[in-house]
């Protein structure tokens, strides 16, 4: 029965004594089950669970499930467990008055039994009466039950019901913190040791997302001033180490800004938060660390500042993107574990990881790019670097000399720390584990003082019986009873809540009807068929000996439990969740190491075309995990240096999930530095140098940048082992033990004792690097270009320089670089002068060269070198150009042009999935390219060298063979500028493409005094571009917009032979006077021959193709033997009427 009151204007709900003394209580009892702070002391469930939040359901009695306003959509942190399976049933099948709840832990009071401890309750429940959103609060008051009073001391407590209706649950916290901080203060003449702590599902996981938060600001605070005085070290200076510090508090702001938007429809656990704050700061430095080494390295060698940018990105990004797909793959694997906290951890690092990647090859890169020399602002010295190279040469060269003893040395130590990890012991610890400082783990602390821990440990059980039994029946009661003597005479069992138990044992065919109807709705479900057990454990039991009791009860037959066939039992419960928990990420280690491990080969394996060096890579990647695992296991277990760590002794285990985190985080790190070292001795190999002496120089060249970033990486994860929560103290000192071994021991003395053991066989099936076969996958570096310049391949300036005569080429060369996973083309060495006037070019011949393989090109960029092949000044660039003889243009009969650039076009890049050029071995192309240099320096044997994004044949990308095209107002042949006349005037060509397909993308070029260019389908009418110039501050014409036209819907406008198009381009010269070359109207793109056509081969008999051949090559004699050489000896050289097919047009325009 019940009674309605109002107290406060709040209405609450009084019950009778002895209701509360069966029904409430055996509620309460599940109630308390979500606790974690159990964990506080001898006994807990898994660290870290934000449950309150994960699960709306989680912390509600089983019978209060339907209460008007609850919340039982499943957010289980294991989907699909045992337990799981029993709160749903709970709340499915059994009704009970409460919802979201709180506890109040009063302490310095007497016990509620004394008159003025039941003074002091009534006091404290009137209080609380007033407290908006607060349902109903449950004492000792209501009925006596001796459950609320203290078995040994003083205290008390009040269940408090929360209104989630009013406002979030979690947001009540304050509100009622701020309330009985007032009424603690009111009451503390009376009692001036009186305490009101707050705990419960809700408070303690509102306590652990601000102390979580509070303690990655405090670890952020302490890493900070110690990174950047590495980073200063590192670098020599104040700016230079700013940059990675900047990188990685972004990566930092940036992922928890995706978290939170991902957490309005996803909860997730307060883990993310430490392990986005710890790779944040981790990659986004280290990675930031690798491209300002590589910047400052390219501007050492005399780069500019934005050449030097792109040289980093383009070698250090290969690095950055594939450590990071090496990270990624980690954390995804972890996807895979059905628990939410670790699915929040693998979003958080997946997010973070790819956050910090795009920072390092986008933004980075422009900020030194803008920086220039000023990277190098407040200058520290610190010696010369040099002499640091030298030293880590001297020990690459001791390396290769001694590989032996250098592996049985490095790898003793490491092998006997790695076999400590065979005693890795995972579970619940003991011990007091959460923060101390919380509120409500020191709440929990006083209810086990009071001799009420064990209640937040009860075990529930769920009885279905068979069909046509219900637990009211002779063979439901007998079951039930059965099933409860069994349990209670367990030594770890304190009592047994059950039906039989509430009535007295035996069986009556009146018992049912005598019993109150709180008790029946607590323990037998609305349809009768299933019964609910509540198991009591014994003070003295730990968390570890319920888990136990749980699969023990798991493990047995349901039919010897209960006597009765058909039956089935399941067991739920927090020990329940805790086995469920351990099984979960137990269960699933296996597989995700299998996925991790495989999804790291086929990474390294794509990544360096190689099979050996990856497979080293991984054996020690196990190594690193493993000695990081006994290292855990003798300061955490055996209690070596615990002290240290704010711990009293040893503890009796390691949470089970930091072997599986630890795990997935470390194979990722730690492969930037084994991608690092291997690309450069990869890059010495191909420069010609031996196993040995390319070893040792990838050493010199990346062992300071391993160490710095590895001694970054360790202070960030070593600021975590200071704080107070041991979950997270466990994982960061975990981390940086893998990371400080893989970094030295291993990666820089055992890693390099193996590659040269290895010799040769590093680089199979390959072959030698110096072969120039290209691994499977590479990841090009971001440019500060956009895409669609791409589009531009074909559209050549026309500036009006060109070549010198073709003659000896034969210094030039064509060839495949393995390590930029380019088709190479160098035109022949020649010296530069300082000072060279403009009207003195240098020329080097024209080359003729044969495609040496099968692929396609899906981008390029022109730079200059010396004999050593390092970059030198993009400001030496004047053009180059390239041409295909072998094919034509698809609007004329000539020579195809495939790529044009001076020095202002920068690296250009189509994505490389979607289409590509297609070569084919055998083929033809010529190249020529002019330097000018107005530096004060000489450059000697320096080389025009065109770099081209290579694919080879038999990958199943790009989807799209596709060409460069263009079409010029004064084409047919000759040069493209026209001379301007004054006023208004316009120029347009007409033409047919000689194969049907479709264009997708284009853009234009044209003069100053440009006002519009424009391709239309003559035939139709149909405008395909129209763009105005845009222009720069001075009136020039600084770009013409490019319009991509293939997209998710669609790819490109398809033209056919039998229609005609025209271009043309709108003037409007201001001057009054004809300017010389002062008209050009260009358009030009990307084409896609429809499926099953090939590109048209070139007539080299048409006169066309013969007179743009002879003007394309500017002879000044001697053009027989080229013509000769790609003319049949039977070709007719004549006039060719193209007049038919193609139209020009010139007119003044009103």
């Amino acid at each position: 029965m019940r009674e309605r009151r109002s107290t406060g204007g709040h209405s609450t709900t009084r019950l009778r004594s002895s209701e509360v003394s069966h029904g409430c209580r055996a509620c309460w009892r599940w109630k308390r089950g979500w606790l974690q702070g159990g964990t506080c002391g001898r006994r807990g469930s898994a660290p870290g669970l934000d449950r309150g939040r994960v699960d709306r359901g989680r912390g509600r009695p089983p019978a209060c499930r339907r209460a008007r306003g609850a919340d039982t959509r499943r957010r289980g942190s294991h989907w699909g467990s045992e337990s799981a399976m029993v709160e749903q049933e709970l709340v499915r099948r059994f009704a009970s008055p409460f919802a979201k709840f709180a506890v109040l832990v009063a302490t310095g009071v007497p016990g509620p039994g004394t008159p003025d401890g039941r003074a002091a309750l009534e006091q404290v429940v009137a209080g609380l009466g007033t407290v908006p959103g607060l349902t109903q609060c449950l004492s000792y008051l209501d009925g006596q039950d001796t459950l609320f009073q203290a078995s040994t001391g003083d205290g008390t407590f009040v269940v408090c019901g929360l209104d989630p209706r009013r406002q979030p649950a979690d947001a009540l916290i304050s509100d009622l913190r701020a309330a009985t901080t007032t009424l603690a203060v009111r009451l503390s003449p009376q009692y001036a040791r009186l305490a009101l702590r707050w705990t419960g599902d809700v408070a303690l996981n509102f306590d652990l997302r601000r102390t979580s938060a509070a303690q990655a600001h405090g670890a952020e605070r302490r890493t900070l001033p110690l990174t950047l005085l590495l980073l200063v070290w590192a670098f020599g200076a104040v700016a230079a180490a700013l940059l990675p510090t900047v990188v990685g508090m972004l990566a930092i702001s940036l992922t928890l800004g995706v978290a939170v938007i991902i957490s309005a429809r996803w909860p997730l656990s307060i883990l993310l938060q430490n392990v986005v704050t710890m790779l944040g700061l981790g990659l986004g430095i280290d990675y930031a660390l690798l491209m300002v080494s590589r910047f400052r390295e390219a501007r050492a060698a005399g780069a500019g500042a934005t050449q030097a940018a792109e040289v980093a990105a383009r070698q250090a990004g290969h690095t950055i993107a594939l450590s990071g797909v090496a990270v990624s793959i980690g954390f995804a694997a972890l996807l895979l574990v059905p628990l939410n906290e670790l699915r929040s951890v693998a979003v958080g690092g997946l997010v973070v990881v790819t956050v910090s990647v795009l920072l390092a090859t986008t933004l980075l890169p422009g900020l030194l790019a803008w920086l220039g020399p000023r990277v190098d602002l407040g200058h520290v010295p610190r010696g010369p670097g040099r002499a640091r190279a030298e030293r880590w040469r001297r020990w690459g060269r001791w390396v290769t000399q001694r590989p032996g003893t250098v592996l049985a040395l490095a790898g003793a130590p490491v092998a006997l720390l790695a076999w400590q990890a065979t005693r890795l012991d995972t579970g619940l610890p003991r011990g007091d584990w959460l923060p101390p400082a919380m509120e409500s783990a020191r709440a929990v602390h006083d209810l086990q003082r009071m001799g009420r821990g064990a209640v937040i440990q009860a075990v529930r059980i769920v009885l279905e019986l068979p069909d046509g039994v219900t637990a009211g029946s002779r063979q439901g009661w007998e079951a039930t009873r059965r099933l409860s003597d069994g349990l209670a005479a367990d030594p770890r069992v304190a009592r047994v809540r059950s039906l039989p138990a509430s009535a007295g044992g035996k069986w009556r065919p009146s018992a049912l009807a005598f019993l109150r109807q709180d008790v029946r709705r607590t323990f037998i479900s609305d349809d009768r068929r299933v019964a609910l057990l509540d198991v009591v454990p014994r003070e003295s039991a730990s968390a570890g000996e319920l888990i136990q009791l749980v699969r023990a009860l798991r493990a047995r037959d349901a039919v010897a439990l209960t006597g009765l066939r058909g039956t089935a039992v399941r067991v739920g419960g927090l020990p329940a969740f805790n086995a469920d928990y351990e099984d979960a990420v137990g269960g699933r280690f296996p597989g995700v190491v299998a996925l991790v491990v495989a999804g790291t080969l086929v990474a390294l394996c794509a990544g360096f075309g190689s099979v050996l060096i990856p497979v080293k890579a991984v054996l020690l990647n196990l190594v690193s995990v493993a000695a990081a695992f006994g290292a855990v296991v003798l300061v955490f277990q055996d209690g070596f240096g615990a002290r240290l760590f704010g711990l009293s002794g040893p503890l009796s285990g390691v949470f089970p999930v930091v072997p599986i985190l630890v795990f997935c985080t470390v194979f990722g790190l730690s492969m930037d530095y084994e991608v690092f070292l291997v690309a450069r001795v990869a890059e010495a190999r191909r420069a010609g140098l031996a196993e040995g002496d390319a070893l040792a120089e990838g050493l010199a060249r990346t062992a300071g940048v391993i160490t710095s970033a590895a001694a970054i990486m360790i202070v960030v994860f070593a600021a975590f082992t200071l704080g107070d929560f041991l979950l997270i103290k466990m994982l960061g000192f975990a981390l940086a033990v893998a990371v400080l071994l893989d970094a030295t021991v291993v990666r820089l003395a055992i890693g390099p004792a193996l590659l040269r053991l290895a010799g040769r066989w590093n680089w199979w099936p390959g072959g030698s690097v110096a072969s120039g076969r290209r691994p499977l996958l590479q990841f090009p570096a971001m440019s500060h270009r956009s895409l669609p310049l791409a589009l531009l391949l074909a559209l050549d300036p026309g500036d009006g320089a060109h070549p010198g005569p073709l003659g000896d080429a034969a210094g030039a060369r064509i060839f495949t670089d393995l390590g930029r996973s380019a088709l190479v083309i160098d035109l022949a060495p020649l010296d530069l002068p300082a000072n060279t006037p403009h009207h003195e070019l240098a020329q080097p011949p024209v080359a003729m060269l044969e495609i040496p393989a099968d692929g396609s090109i899906h981008g390029f960029r022109v730079e200059v070198v010396d004999s050593a092949g390092r970059e030198l000044p993009d400001e030496l660039i004047h053009h180059f150009n390239l041409i295909d003889p072998d094919h034509r243009e698809l609007f004329l009969p000539i020579s195809r042009r495939l790529l044009a650039a001076g020095r202002e076009t920068g690296p250009v890049r189509l994505p490389g999935l979607l289409f590509g050029l297609p070569l084919k071995r055998g083929e033809h192309v010529v190249a020529s390219g002019m330097v000018e240099n107005l530096t004060s320096a000489t450059y000697r044997q320096a080389r025009v060298r065109l770099v081209m994004d290579f694919t080879p044949a038999g990958r199943p990308w790009p989807l799209f063979r596709a060409s460069p095209w263009q079409m010029d107002v004064a084409f047919p042949v000759g040069d493209k500028s026209f001379t301007l006349p004054p006023g208004r005037s316009s120029r347009t060509y007409e033409g047919s493409p000689a194969v049907p397909g479709k264009i997708v993308g284009l853009g234009g070029h044209m003069h100053d005094y440009g006002r519009l260019i424009e391709f239309v389908d003559a035939t139709t009418g149909e405008v395909i571009y129209h763009a105005a110039p845009v222009g720069d501050s001075a009136g020039h014409i600084a770009s013409v917009p490019v319009s991509r036209l293939y997209g998710w819907t669609g790819l490109g406008v398809h033209i056919t032979p039998d229609h005609k198009y025209r271009v043309s381009v709108y003037y409007d010269n201001p001057t009054g006077q004809s300017i010389p070359d002062g008209g050009m109207g260009v358009v030009g793109g990307l084409f896609v021959p429809d499926r099953g056509v090939a590109w048209p081969a070139a007539d080299r008999t048409d006169s066309l193709y013969q007179q743009d051949y002879r003007h394309y090559m500017r002879l000044v004699g001697g053009h027989e033997m080229p013509l000769r050489m790609l003319m049949p000896m039977s070709a007719h050289v004549g006039a060719h009427e193209h007049g038919a097919a193609h139209a020009h047009r010139e007119k003044p325009t009103p």
